[in-house]
């Protein structure tokens, strides 16, 4: 399995396209070395729309627990 976690943008860069960019780069090249493992992509809220139109399905939801 591989996988694509935290992708983050600073404000003053966001809606630009940017991890959107390098997100598509990243599979593209996984699919360009023939890699056919699954691909998990992982999401805050607010990336959600981006992971919805990169990946084929929504498989799963999770919540993380910390302490402060």
């Amino acid at each position: 399995m591989l996988g694509i976690y935290s992708v983050a943008t600073l404000p003053a860069w966001r809606g630009r396209g940017m991890a959107e960019a390098i997100m598509r780069h990243a599979i593209a090249d996984r699919r360009l070395r023939g890699v056919t493992a699954p691909l998990v992509l992982q999401s805050s809220p607010g990336g959600l729309e981006l992971c919805k139109r990169l990946a084929s399905n929504r498989t799963t939801r999770f919540f993380v627990f910390a302490t402060p």
